[in-house]
């Protein structure tokens, strides 16, 4: 018998042969790295694979590095000629692209993947141990956005703003007048916080160039308190919220304790809903190109992205007068990150994305890593963090150089009723809990329908704001459809969020274009932790 010689180690592809995700500069590689999700190896001893020795056409240097393009690339070489610095010159890896399979099975039979993620590569993993090899991940995140206020950059609370909290809290618990509590400020009277109008600042492209002065009644509500040390419980990790639309992203942020700074959308309607929520928040009605040119906003701890998905959507079958527009939007993402710098970015959209539109998923994907970006995604079922509709999504986590990725939270609810976790939350737990006469529910201004009647205790389907599955939506009783605030509850908006004067069909769009607030919560909460390991707030460890 005679044996067979092989050679066992990683894998790695130029990175233009890598789907596009990353710049196209010559003899920049990435490491190919499949992990198997029940293995418990490291990765690095996982993702080795063996070819035949006599395979081997020749040996090449590699170089491992966390420093950015072109820190020990090509460019020393410049005597040589292109050819020769692509056949004979060392390569550089900077990026590890990874595959996250349910187990070996899956992996080898090329079954769909769990995740996918691009990631930096680490100090740690870089094969020369000195200073020119690698640098520190502060100092990484230092020289891409300055200096890092650990532990957010809020440092104090607005004046005003706990008691606006404190009665929306009461509010969502379905109390609209507040006759049991007092306030702390003249400016929040007792009385129903429904009622209330705007509590942000809503900003339009002609008045960027105007002064605010104090004699605007939302500047009021939104004055600072006199400066004081900052402390750990007064500091919160500060928020912008891209194409905010009605606010489902920010209303997920205020639920995990965070700073909602600033958003921004074209829509001057879902800029009216926004500008009723989020307390001394600015609401720029601007195009993303116009926010990056005009705004003065500066940097972030994190931002939020919910794009226009029309054009991605499975349920989009024909060209829409908007389609160019709200394509272009995803092209706005780049500059975005470049202007706010955040430390970790959170983008949601429909699965079509991914799963119908792979150039332009591709493109994002660079788009991302071409100012410096660790990336990871996964396809999510919504009904798996406790919403009352399946509502498949693809969420994108990204974390700037030197910040250490955080990872997706782990589901909360399952169709499955052995699996130790809540069960999927139906129609009738999301809508029963809405009282008679409350904002946006008047039942009797709802269309009538004659409808075969269903059973409430299931999942509604996923709330569309056009073609046909729009018109399947209605009250389990047949009777009539649903009114704007159950279509809300489907979509786990807090009894308390507010809806501007514009009509149903405008709250039903400003609904189902919305991050589902009790998602994007999970998803902060996690993004949060994750940000308070890195600053040394809380103890874990990282990955």
């Amino acid at each position: 018998m005679t044996a067979k010689v092989v050679l066992r180690g990683w894998r790695f592809q130029r990175n233009k042969d890598v789907n596009n995700f990353l710049s196209r500069q010559i003899n920049e590689i990435c490491w190919m790295i499949e992990i198997d999700q029940d293995d418990v190896r490291p990765p690095a001893i996982q993702c080795m694979e063996e070819v035949d020795v006599d395979k081997v056409v020749k040996r090449r240097l590699i170089r491992l590095t966390n420093l950015p393009f072109p820190a020990l690339s090509w460019r020393e070489d410049q005597e040589d000629s292109r050819e020769v610095v692509y056949e004979e010159r060392a390569l550089v890896c900077r990026w590890k692209f990874v595959w996250i399979f349910p187990d070996a099975a899956a992996r080898m039979g090329r079954k769909p993947w769990i995740e996918q993620a691009l990631m930096r590569v680490k100090a740690e993993d870089c094969t020369v141990l000195c200073q020119k090899a690698f640098a520190e991940p502060d100092q990484l995140r230092q020289i891409f956005r300055g200096e890092t206020q650990k532990g957010g950059m809020s440092k104090k609370w607005l004046f005003g703003e706990k008691e606006f909290l404190r009665q929306e809290l009461y509010a969502d618990q379905g109390k609209p007048i507040l006759s049991s509590l007092t306030t702390s400020t003249k400016f929040w009277e007792r009385g129903d916080p429904m009622q209330r109008g705007r509590v942000g600042k809503l900003i339009c492209k002609d008045e960027l160039t105007q002064s605010h002065t104090a004699n605007d009644s939302i500047t009021i509500n939104a004055t600072v308190s006199p400066s004081l040390p900052s402390s750990p419980k007064k500091q919160r990790y500060t928020v912008l919220d891209c194409f905010c639309g009605g606010g489902g992203w920010s209303r997920a942020a205020v639920m995990a304790g965070l700073r909602v700074e600033s958003g921004f959308d074209f829509a001057k309607e879902a800029c009216e809903t926004y500008a009723l929520n989020f307390f001394g928040a600015k609401v720029y009605h601007l195009w993303a190109n116009e926010y990056t040119q005009h705004s003065k906003d500066c940097h972030f701890d994190i931002v939020l992205a919910s794009p226009p998905c029309a054009p991605f959507s499975p349920v989009h079958t024909r060209q829409g007068q908007h389609d160019d527009r709200n394509t272009a939007s995803l092209l706005a993402i780049p500059d975005l990150l470049k202007k706010a710098k955040p430390r970790v970015m959170i983008l949601e959209q429909t699965a079509g994305l991914i799963n119908q539109h792979k150039d332009w998923f591709n493109n994002l994907i660079q788009n991302i890593t071409s100012v410096g970006y660790s990336v990871r995604w996964r396809l999510l079922k919504c009904a798996d963090y406790g919403l009352a509709q399946p509502r498949p999504r693809l969420f994108i986590i990204a974390a700037c150089p030197g910040e250490t990725l955080p990872p997706f939270p782990r589901p909360t609810h399952s169709a499955d009723t052995t699996s130790g976790l809540k069960p999927w939350k139906t129609i009738n737990q999301a809508i029963r809990g809405i009282p008679e006469e409350w904002a946006d529910h008047n039942v009797d201004s709802c269309i009538e329908r004659n409808y075969t009647s269903f059973c409430g205790d299931k999942q509604a389907n996923t709330i569309c704001t056009a073609g046909q599955k729009k018109q399947q939506m209605y009250h389990p009783s047949g009777k009539r459809d649903f009114t704007a605030r159950e279509f809300a509850c489907l979509q786990e908006f807090p009894l308390c969020h507010k809806f501007g004067d514009v009509g149903a069909t405008n709250i039903r769009t400003q609904i189902g274009n919305a991050v589902a607030p009790v998602v994007g919560q999970k998803m902060l909460a996690e993004v949060k932790r994750w940000l308070m390991i890195a600053d040394g707030l809380l103890d874990g460890g990282q990955s």
